[in-house]
This record gives C-alpha cells, structure tokens and sequence, in this order.
C-alpha cells in the first residue's frame, strides 16, 4: 500500500514538473514571436532606408550640396 501511494506521489510530481516545463516552454515561444516581429519590423525599417540611401538622385543631390560637380568630357582620361 505504501508503494502504490509512493508511486502515485512520483506520478503527481512528474506530472507536475512537466506542465511547469510546458509553461516555461510557452513563455520562451511567446518572446521569440515577439522578438521575431521586432525584428523584421527593424528589417522593413532598413530595407526602406537603404532604398532611400541608394536612390540614385538622392546621392547626386547629395553631392551638389557638399560641393561635388559632375565631370566634364574634357577632365575624362581614359587610360589603358
């Protein structure tokens, strides 16, 4: 009788430590979902960045306002 009731302690105890483990297990998946939708927010932020960055007319206006002209065919020297 001792044994059935050690056995079904054990049982209980197990059982126990599984749904903690579960429940642990759920909290981490919820913070990587949220850490993944953060990320690919930021992504979605950088990418749009980059185009803008990259946009041809946004550089050569850049230049403009930093003092950069463009070449004159006179100044090119193509070496070979």
């Amino acid at each position: 009788m001792m044994l059935l009731m050690c056995l079904m302690f054990l049982s209980a105890l197990y059982y126990v430590e599984q749904q903690i483990q579960l429940q642990q297990l759920n909290y981490k998946i919820i913070a990587l979902k949220q850490q993944k939708k953060e990320l690919i927010e930021q992504q979605k932020t950088y990418q749009l960045e980059l185009h803008q960055l990259t946009r041809l007319d946004r550089i050569e206006q850049e230049m403009r306002e930093r003092g950069f002209a463009p070449i004159a065919k006179e100044q090119l020297r193509i070496v070979q």
